[in-house]
């Protein structure tokens, strides 16, 4: 389960130039999401269960057009 989530806006000024501001989200909500159980008997993972996936990533942005 991941939500990602985008919010942008653009600017505009005189009939050329465009500014654009952005924010991004990547797993928005940070819900956890495991991998299935070490399945190796007599390994050193046997049994131990990680998380999969990274965790919650935010990036903004600009980008200025003419």
């Amino acid at each position: 389960m991941n939500f990602d989530f985008s919010l942008m806006r653009n600017f505009k000024f005189h009939e050329r130039y465009n500014l654009q501001m952005r924010g991004e989200s990547f797993n928005a909500f940070n819900h956890t999401n495991f991998s299935a159980p070490g399945g190796t008997f007599g390994g050193a993972g046997f049994g131990t269960i990680s998380a999969s996936g990274p965790a919650r990533q935010l990036q903004v942005g600009m980008r200025f057009a003419f």
